[in-house]
C-alpha cells in the first residue's frame, strides 16, 4: 500500500512537471508572438526570447514576468526600428541585482526596469516622481545620484524636482550604480532560492 502511495505521488509529480513546461512553452508561444509584432521580427523575437529564458534561468525572477515586463517596456516606443534599439537585458541586468537587494520580488524586479527603461529611453519622463518611486522600493537612488555627480542629496533632490535632471543621463548613471553596488545579488538569490526549493 505504501509503495502504490509512493508512485502515485511520483505520478503526480510528474504530471505537475509535465503541465509546468507546456505552460511555459505555451507562455512562451504567445510572447513570441506578441514581440515579433512589436518589434515587426519574428526572428528578432525568438532571439530575444532565448536570451530572457536564460536571464530568466540565472535570476529568482519568473519566465512569465520577465517575457511580460520585456513587453511592457518595448511598448513604450512607437515603432519597431525605436523599439529594437533597447538594450533590453544591458537594462535587465542591473535592475535585477538592485530588485534582489531590497526583496527579489517580480513585481519590485519589474518596477525598477520599467521606472528605468522609461527614464532612459525618454526626456520627458517626469525624473522626480520615478525617482520617488525608486527611492520608495528602498533603493538608495538619492545617494547615487549625489555620488555620481558629486553633489548633495538635497541638490540632487531639487535639481530633479525643477525637471534639471536628463532622465536618460540619470538612468544610465543608476544602472551603473546598480551594478558597481550590486552586481550578481540576482543570481545569488536564485541560487539560495533552489537550494531553499522556492523556485
Amino acid at each position: 500500500m505504501k509503495q502504490c502511495f509512493i508512485t502515485l505521488i511520483a505520478i503526480l509529480m510528474l504530471a505537475g512537471i509535465a503541465h509546468a513546461q507546456q505552460t511555459r512553452e505555451q507562455s512562451s508561444k504567445r510572447y513570441i508572438a506578441t514581440l515579433g509584432v512589436l518589434l515587426d521580427s519574428e526572428s528578432a523575437a525568438n532571439t530575444l526570447v532565448k536570451d530572457l529564458e536564460a536571464f530568466s534561468n540565472e535570476t529568482p525572477y519568473r519566465y512569465d514576468t520577465v517575457l511580460s515586463t520585456t513587453q511592457r517596456l518595448l511598448a513604450t516606443k512607437a515603432t519597431p526600428q525605436m523599439r529594437r534599439t533597447i538594450p533590453v537585458l544591458k537594462i535587465f541586468g542591473p535592475c535585477a541585482d538592485a530588485a534582489a537587494s531590497i526583496d527579489g520580488s517580480d513585481d519590485d524586479f519589474s518596477e525598477i526596469v520599467f521606472i528605468l527603461g522609461a527614464m532612459r529611453t525618454s526626456d520627458s519622463t517626469n525624473t522626480f516622481s520615478d525617482l520617488a518611486r525608486l527611492d520608495a522600493l528602498g533603493i538608495p537612488v538619492w545617494r547615487f545620484i549625489a555620488t555620481g555627480i558629486g553633489r548633495s542629496e538635497k541638490v540632487v533632490k531639487d535639481l530633479s524636482f525643477s525637471g534639471r535632471l536628463r532622465p536618460s543621463g540619470t538612468a544610465e548613471l543608476l544602472l551603473v550604480s546598480f551594478t558597481q553596488s550590486y552586481k550578481g545579488m540576482a543570481a545569488k538569490l536564485a541560487e539560495v532560492e533552489k537550494k531553499k526549493g522556492v523556485q
